[in-house]
């Protein structure tokens, strides 16, 4: 399974398919008013009796993996890792120990063991005038199941998150931009008025 690509512009409601165009997994994703809840990641190998069953779910609200039914809290299984000012964060699962990171356009998952590059993450490329690339994930090396598993929840999660955080950073420059207008202009007005008042 050395490639898969989400054939959806969003990784948390999208079919992944291999090279092959065969589809592996899918996502999906329920939300309420206050924002998105849980995603899924479902099998869908075919003519496997697993097909449709729910190989792992993210729980954006309490912030909790599920692998197969084996829970664990996000907060447990992420941490810091580098300097003061690292974005690299340490995941772990079933006492394997992987660095992400974050550059350019994609994420790397590497063993800390061996320093190994096991997965590569590529985020999706918009364009207007010609087609679009897809986001893919692709695992250089051979890893357990579970594993290949555990860093594609990991590499939605960290994108995700991201993402989110970019998205308030946009909204409070906005925000701070249009009071910064506001105030300009009503310091003008207030000069105006001013003027009109003293002649």
């Amino acid at each position: 399974m050395p490639r898969l690509t989400f054939h959806g512009k969003d990784i948390l409601d999208s079919i992944i398919r291999s090279e092959d165009n065969t589809t592996h997994y899918y996502t999906s994703t329920t939300t309420s008013f206050r924002g998105r809840k849980i995603t899924s990641i479902q099998y869908d190998p075919p003519h496997s009796l697993s097909a449709g069953y729910t190989a792992g779910t993210i729980d954006w609200r309490t912030g909790v993996f599920d692998i197969g039914g084996l829970q664990r809290p996000i907060s447990m299984l992420k941490r810091k890792s580098g300097g003061l000012f690292s974005s690299e964060r340490e995941w772990t699962w079933s006492g394997e120990k992987y660095i992400i990171k974050f550059g350019g356009d994609r994420w790397t998952a590497t063993r800390r063991s061996d320093n190994e590059t096991c997965a590569v993450f590529t985020m999706r490329e918009s364009h207007t005038l010609r087609d679009s690339k897809s986001a893919t994930i692709t695992f250089p090396v051979t890893i357990p199941a579970e594993d290949v598993l555990f860093l594609m929840m990991v590499m939605i999660y960290s994108v995700t998150r991201h993402e989110d955080k970019r998205k308030q950073s946009q909204n409070a420059h906005r925000s701070n931009a249009a009071n910064a207008a506001s105030a300009a202009n009503t310091g003008t007005a207030e000069a105006a008025s001013l003027a009109v008042s003293t002649c």
